[in-house]
């Protein structure tokens, strides 16, 4: 049973990443999948892989039409503004205790 678990898992792979193709390379043939009415589960997968070839599409322009400080990682920290860190006990000899 989990066998045939993994080879369902394994074919709904395949056929979202075939999806994910056909979006990415045939935008009119995504087109007419997306369109289709049917209850077959592999074309759902496939369904779906478009959809999200689709999803990624419209992210990236959405950053392309950002201005460009929004476009970096705000978490990003760029050194060369902050400088190096510095140690407030840099210059402090610590004399071992005895």
């Amino acid at each position: 049973m989990a066998e045939n678990k993994e080879i369902e898992d394994q074919e709904y792979i395949d056929q979202f990443n075939a999806g994910y193709l056909i979006g990415k390379h045939s935008p009119e043939l995504a087109d007419l999948i997306d369109h289709m009415r049917s209850d077959n589960l592999k074309l759902m997968a496939i369904k779906d892989g478009i959809g999200e070839y689709a999803s990624e599409k419209e992210l990236n322009l959405e950053k392309e039409r950002m201005p460009s400080w929004l476009k970096e990682d705000p978490f990003k920290q760029n050194l060369d503004v902050i400088g190096p860190s510095k140690d407030i006990d840099k210059d402090i000899d610590v004399e071992p205790e005895i």
